[in-house]
């Protein structure tokens, strides 16, 4: 059995009695397969994961992230 699993979307900072600021967007990926252990009668599951900050402006790839309310 295999699946693979996706997802974007973003992050927002609400702030009290501000409209909410996009910070960042996510983007990920979830790969997962169940494998028969017949030699030890087991089912192994075994998975990756990966999700990416992308800036909701340039949509590039964030390297780090300046947090303009904390400094």
């Amino acid at each position: 059995v295999q699946s693979i699993v996706t997802w974007k979307g973003s992050v927002y900072l609400h702030l009290y009695q501000e409209e909410p600021l996009n910070v960042f967007d996510v983007v990920g990926v979830n790969l997962g397969r169940c494998l028969n252990d017949s030699k030890n009668e087991q089912i192994v599951v075994t998975t990756r994961e990966i999700q990416l900050y992308v800036d909701p402006k340039s949509k590039e790839k964030l390297i780090t992230w300046f947090n303009p309310f904390t400094n």
